[in-house]
């Protein structure tokens, strides 16, 4: 006889005799009884939060629990507070996150009023069963709850505080695998729940007197009946809660199971709520050996002060996980487990090692893509450029490259357990899902033959274009892969569709490695093709390559109109992912050309897209960057410091708090906050992108040299200007030695700011050589109508004025009110640094009249936006004299000087300026 399999579980499913008083006992659903799209086929428990059925998903073609959510919203306790919208929230937080060690939340509802949470239905028993039934070793046992551990750190990663960590709430799968279920209890890590009014905050011993009441005791097994045996002391004395009162939970189940008693004994709640608010913790038996760094791991973490317990659930799983008896029981768990599950049948473990080897050899399919031969092919080509930073951007390339393919091999392994070993997913899904990896697969070798035959450019941009490659963890997402985007009905179709995807991956490839002229050439003869064969996702696609090629060669015209016949494609092929793509480009788009409403247009439309995919954080991230530029552009700092804080945050998230494209976000925040004067603030966000870059880049990376840039910028804001010489001169020559000699724009910025501070510190035929050179590389490679020019000409005029070439300075500051006017318009703050300049070569040329007009123009416009007070006393003690030597109002010139001094009397003012306004008000009272 084959062994029974053990029974479907979902959730923790106590007898419903335990069931709370709030509990409201409606009828139990019959069978066949639809729920949304799902059909009922069996109640299979009942706990304290709701009832939990087996059900059936016709979409997908698999079993699913459902859990049904009832509370009475006059009785329910504080954890339900906000009925079913509160829960509707917190139910749909989990389901966004995606972990081998969680209960994966498939879908959230609403069914008469109640929320219910579509779920993994797991074969399998819950951690407390386990820990019952096997009698474990300790260090099987250690190995499971590293597991359970791995899921609890995965959503805190996401942003969840589970609140109600207990082996009850651990499920563990015919496979072996523990999966963290049940958080009906938690909440996002950002909620901010307003504390009770201190007049019902429980006090220490209120709290332990109810608990006195309750007369609750310890079974004869020594185990607590109840959640309250797991919670941390913060969650009894109502105080802030975090991630760490998981932590301690965590500890408390791991010590039960090591000890075989509850770390805080006694004979009832008001006894084991004493000894955790007091921190008393009992010594394991004597007959039970834990390893010692184990318990002193456990005692840490069940410290009663969140602070010193372990900063994170990781760094409490990495001390675990140093136990040598720890790796020993890892080794042998997975045979241990099973065999325990199955009730100790030789043959099931058999047959199910059998299937597993259904979904052996993903590793296989990546040779020939990314293996050991390719990996000394592409070092090869590296080092045959010569350049100082090859061996870095290598090493940084391996560990993107081999992130990724273990990203692949771990996602095709789930994909195929899913269907084969599991049963939880149709074999259509299974199709699905390898198309995805495949397509993935297909990108992955296209830019590795790309990197076997790198020149400079390439191996420069290589970390970078690996960061471009399309995410493999889209391959998980069941209602994106599920979306109304068919394949085409006939075979002829979908195998000329599958050769130009081919074609497209390696033109995306050359995109990402920089090789536009290459590029281009290779889409234009697939888009028309594309577009043929009038399947609209694939024309899409192929039209938004294009676009942006076209783009980088420097055809925006025509980029934008293919951006917008990439975006109606998407729009007819049910594409929301292309959809938001393409509105993000043209929000780009729009942006740089300060077609600011336009722009706005795009981000709403993007924003809509993006919100129909679930609000995918990658493109979330892209658009609150996006529109922290918008707002920069427009001159409104603080909603841009507000955006690129949103996608620092999302992309920190996503990404953890060292990737390029945090440093990016980084950057960005560094820009604003020095255009607002936050010099301290800049500082520390440039210095922490430039030690991620150096890192992940190298030192001799030229990207590094755009991050030395901006903080060279702040120091020279600061009034550190040999520091900013220093940074400025570092990045100059790390530029110059990886374009061998050739100049461009790039190097035209760093040549303005070493004139910039060259004249400052009142070299001025240096600072004339320096902005001359820019000047001229800029205009160059930019044209003479580009925003970019216009600042060279600012800078230029400011010298040759201070040399007493007044009309010549005149001439170039007129120029750059053109450009930027023109640009930007005639209010961006930018502007005021022309008519700044005008109104001082006029003044200074007599032409009083003519002077006084732009100056009072820049003054509005320095006193409207937040610039350094040196940038205000500068217009305010031009305008002054202006004032007084036309005798038009001098009570105000005298006013106008007096802010002047008061602005001149910060850090960033030289003593020079101090001083110049001071002897010009003693002689003119």
């Amino acid at each position: 006889m084959r062994p029974q399999p053990p029974k479907p579980v979902a959730d923790t499913l106590p007898s419903t005799a335990t069931l709370p008083e709030n509990f409201i006992p409606d009828t139990v659903l019959a069978r066949g009884v639809p729920l949304g799209r799902y059909l009922i086929l069996d109640c299979i428990g009942a706990g304290g939060m709701g009832v939990v059925y087996a059900a059936y998903d016709p979409e997908l073609d698999r079993k699913v629990a459902i859990k049904l959510l009832r509370f009475s919203p006059d009785t329910a306790g504080p954890e339900s507070q906000g009925g079913p919208t509160r829960l509707l929230r917190e139910a749909q937080a989990a389901a966004r996150l995606s972990h081998p060690h969680v209960i994966a939340v498939y879908d959230v509802g609403l069914y008469e009023g109640q929320v219910f949470v579509a779920m993994e239905l797991v074969e399998g028993v819950t951690l407390d069963r386990w820990l019952r039934e096997t009698r474990p070793t300790a260090s099987e046992i250690l190995a499971m709850f590293l597991q359970a551990g791995q899921g609890l750190a995965a959503a805190h990663a996401a942003g969840l505080v589970h609140r109600d960590f207990k082996p009850q709430n651990v499920l563990i799968g015919q496979d072996g695998r523990a999966r963290v279920a049940d958080f009906g209890l938690a909440r996002t890590a950002l909620d901010t729940e307003p504390p009770r009014p201190a007049t019902e905050a429980p006090t220490p011993g209120s709290l332990l007197a109810s608990f006195e009441r309750l007369s609750v005791k310890l079974t004869r097994t020594d185990t607590l009946m109840g959640t309250p045996a797991y919670m941390a002391p913060e969650q009894f004395l109502n105080k802030p809660i975090d991630t760490r009162a998981d932590q301690f939970s965590f500890c408390v189940a791991l010590f039960e199971a090591l000890c075989g008693v509850h770390p805080y004994g006694g004979e009832g709640f008001g006894a084991i709520v004493r000894a955790i608010t007091e921190g008393r913790i009992n010594e394991p038996p004597r007959n039970r050996r834990v390893p010692r760094r184990v318990l002193a791991a456990l005692r840490r973490g069940l410290s009663v002060e969140p602070a010193a317990r372990f900063p994170s659930m990781p760094a409490l799983l990495d001390e675990l996980g140093r136990s040598t008896a720890t790796r020993r029981g890892r080794i042998l768990l997975a045979a241990g487990v099973l065999g325990l599950v199955a009730l100790g049948a030789v043959s099931y473990l058999h047959a199910r090692t059998t299937r597993a080897q259904l979904c052996a050899g993903a590793a296989d399919r990546l040779r020939d893509v990314w293996d050991a031969p390719r990996k000394q092919a592409v070092h090869a080509r590296f080092s045959a450029t010569g350049k100082a930073y090859a061996e870095d951007a290598f090493a940084g390339l391996v560990r993107a490259l081999d992130v990724y393919a273990e990203s692949w091999v771990r996602m095709h392994v789930q994909a195929c357990e899913a269907t084969r070993l599991r049963g939880e997913q149709s074999e259509d899904l299974l199709d699905l899902r390898m198309a995805c990896l495949d397509g993935r697969r297909q990108e992955l070798g296209a830019f590795v033959d790309l990197l076997a035959k790198a020149d400079a450019k390439l191996a420069e941009k290589s970390v970078q274009a690996a960061g471009s490659l399309s995410s493999v963890e889209d391959c998980a997402d069941i209602a994106a892969l599920k979306a109304p985007i068919r394949p085409p009905g006939d075979a002829r179709t979908r195998a000329a569709v599958t050769a130009l995807r081919d074609r497209l991956a390696s033109a995306k490839a050359l995109f990402a490695s920089g090789r536009y002229a290459e590029g281009l050439r290779v889409v234009q003869e697939i888009a028309p093709r594309a577009s043929a064969l009038k399947y609209r996702p694939l024309e899409s696609e192929a039209l938004f390559l294009l676009a942006r090629f076209k783009a980088k060669t420097g055809d925006i015209k025509t980029s934008g109109k293919l951006f917008l016949q990439a975006l109606a494609a998407g729009q007819a092929g049910h594409d929301d992912q292309a959809v938001a793509q393409a509105a993000l480009a043209l929000l780009y788009n729009a942006s740089g050309q300060h077609q600011f409403e336009r722009a706005e247009e795009w981000a709403a439309l993007a924003q809509a897209s993006i919100e129909r995919l679930g609000n995918e954080p990658k493109l979330q991230g892209d658009l609150e960057s996006l529109l922290g530029h918008l707002h920069s552009g427009q001159g409104d700092f603080p909603q841009a410091t507000a955006h690129h804080r949103r996608a620092l945050e999302i992309r920190e998230r996503l990404l953890g708090p060292s990737s390029l494209l945090v440093a990016q976000s980084l950057t960005n925040l560094g820009q604003v906050y020095d255009d607002q004067g936050k010099y301290d603030e800049a500082r520390g966000v440039h210095e922490r992108a430039l030690a991620i870059e150096e890192r992940i880049l190298g030192p001799a990376h030229p990207d590094v040299a755009t991050v030395l840039q901006n903080l060279g910028n702040v120091l020279d804001d600061q009034g550190h200007p040999e520091e900013a010489l220093a940074n400025y001169r570092r990045a100059l020559t790390i530029r110059q030695a990886a374009l061998g000699g050739e100049e461009n724009s790039g190097i035209a910025n760093l040549l303005n700011n070493i004139g910039a501070v060259s004249f400052r510190l009142r070299r001025i035929p240096e600072a004339l050589e320096y902005f001359t050179r820019s000047l001229t590389l800029r205009e160059r490679a930019l044209g003479a109508d580009d925003p970019a020019v216009a600042m060279s000409l600012d800078n230029l005029g400011t010298v040759l004025f201070r040399q007493g070439r007044y009309a010549e300075a005149l001439a170039d500051h007129q120029r750059s009110l053109a450009i930027q006017e023109k640009a930007l318009g005639p209010r961006h703050p930018y502007v005021s640094d022309a008519l700044v300049g005008i109104g001082r070569c006029e003044w200074a040329l007599h032409h009083l009249a003519e002077s006084r007009k732009p100056l009072e123009r820049a003054l509005v416009l320095r006193q409207s936006t937040e610039v350094r007070p040196v940038e205000r006393a500068e217009v305010e003690f031009t305008l002054a004299r202006t004032l007084w030597d036309s005798r038009q109002d001098r009570p105000r010139a005298r006013r106008l000087a007096e802010a002047a001094r008061k602005d001149y009397a910060g850090a960033d003012a030289s003593p020079a300026d101090r001083a110049e306004v001071d002897a010009w008000l003693a002689q003119h009272r």
